[in-house]
C-alpha cells in the first residue's frame, strides 16, 4: 500500500521538487500539505552513495526552512507593502507544514507581535515624532527615534532599519540638527 500510494503522488513530489527550486515555498507548502500521508514514511535515493531519506522529512525540511528564511527577509525588506504580514502568512504557512515545532510556533508568535507593535510605530509614533520635529522640539523627536532604533536592535521591533518612512524620518531628523 506504501508503494501504491507514493506513486500516486510521485508527480505532486516533482513538482514540489520544482517549486523549492525556484524559491516557491508557499506554493510547495500547499502541494506537500496535500499528499503528506500519502509519502509519510517512503524513502528516496540519496545522493548516489546507495544511501536513503525519509522523502517527507526532507521536503518538510527544505520547505520550512525556505519559508522561515523569506519571513525574515520580508520582515526587512522596504521594497515590501505590507512586509510583517507576508512575514506572518509564511511563518503560518511554515507552521502548517510542521504544525508541533516549537521554534516555529515561536517565529509566528514573534512575528505577530512585531507586526502589531510595528503598526504601532507607523501609525502613532513616528507621526507624533514629525509633529515634534514641526514644533522645534529636535531633542525629545531624537531621544524618540532613539527608542525606536533600540527597539529595532534588541528584536523587540521588526528589522525595519531601512523602512521608508523611518528614513525619511531620519533625514529629517538630521536636517534640523544642522
Amino acid at each position: 500500500m506504501r508503494e501504491e500510494n507514493f506513486n500516486s503522488a510521485k508527480e505532486d513530489v516533482a513538482a514540489i521538487k520544482a517549486h523549492l527550486e525556484k524559491g516557491e515555498f508557499v506554493e510547495a507548502a500547499d502541494r506537500f500539505k496535500g499528499i503528506k500521508d500519502l509519502i509519510d514514511g517512503s524513502m528516496a535515493p540519496g545522493p548516489g552513495d546507495g544511501s536513503t531519506s525519509n522523502l517527507s522529512y526532507e521536503l518538510s525540511t527544505r520547505i520550512t526552512n525556505g519559508l522561515l528564511q523569506q519571513a525574515r527577509e520580508n520582515a526587512a525588506d522596504p521594497n515590501l507593502a505590507n512586509p510583517l504580514a507576508q512575514s506572518v502568512r509564511k511563518a503560518e504557512k511554515a507552521r502548517e507544514v510542521n504544525p508541533n515545532n516549537a521554534e516555529i510556533n515561536k517565529r509566528v508568535a514573534q512575528y505577530k507581535d512585531w507586526e502589531k507593535a510595528w503598526n504601532e510605530v507607523i501609525g502613532k509614533q513616528a507621526p507624533e515624532i514629525k509633529r515634534l520635529v514641526d514644533q522645534g522640539y529636535i531633542k525629545t523627536a531624537t531621544e524618540r527615534f532613539g527608542h525606536i532604533q533600540t527597539g529595532i536592535n534588541q528584536e523587540r521591533l521588526p528589522p525595519r532599519h531601512k523602512d521608508p518612512q523611518m528614513v525619511a524620518l531620519e533625514e529629517l531628523l538630521r536636517q534640523k540638527r544642522l
